[in-house]
């Protein structure tokens, strides 16, 4: 089943040169459109709320070319299920061009929409 990528990362993402190249890697080969990812998610608590939070999101939106979500609250075992982060709390996320108020991954300037499902 297509959707989010979910990516258990830390908020530091965008320091890190190693693994910044390794998503500008996954950006080159295209893998996230084939396998139809359609949004990126760091679920962790507050992921969007520290300003190196907030970089990591937008540094990865411009790489992976695809809306990128953090998390504006601490996440609780509550907010999951068994099919993982429950869509009930995605007043909880934030896409990263609502935080820059700048356009869409593609160019568009656009509203953030909350929540991304993939086809299928």
């Amino acid at each position: 089943m297509a959707g989010p990528l979910r990516c258990p990362c830390s908020r530091r993402i965008a320091l890190d040169p190693q693994v910044a190249s390794f998503f500008r890697a996954l950006a080159q080969a295209a893998l996230l459109p084939r396998l139809q990812v359609t949004a990126v998610r760091l679920l962790g608590c507050e992921t969007a709320v520290t300003d190196a939070g907030q970089r990591t999101l937008r540094m990865l939106s411009h790489t992976l070319r695809l809306p990128v979500f953090g998390t504006t609250k601490p996440l609780l075992k509550s907010h999951s299920n068994s099919a993982g982060f429950d869509p009930a709390f995605a007043h909880i996320l934030i896409e990263a061009t609502a935080l820059t108020g700048g356009p869409t991954p593609c160019g568009s300037p656009g509203p953030a929409v909350p929540w991304f499902t993939g086809p299928g």
